[in-house]
């Protein structure tokens, strides 16, 4: 499990964020876009298309993009 101490290195960064696939089991869905709020439960992702709040329980890769 990633601990949000972790994740403070990619805090204003573009990032990809991991999480368990829905309808694949054992591969990841990955949302892209770039880093911008960390509180205790949760990370705010700004997309393209506006933002998506990803609880940090669900992260299972996190990794910076171009």
């Amino acid at each position: 499990m990633i601990e949000k101490i972790e994740l403070e290195i990619f805090l204003q960064k573009k990032v990809a964020i991991g999480v368990g696939h829905d309808i694949i089991q054992g591969r990841l869905f990955f949302y892209f876009g770039r880093l911008i709020h960390i509180s205790q439960d949760d990370v705010k992702l700004k997309t393209k298309n506006g933002f998506k709040i990803i609880p940090i329980g669900e992260i299972r890769d996190i990794h910076r993009t171009g």
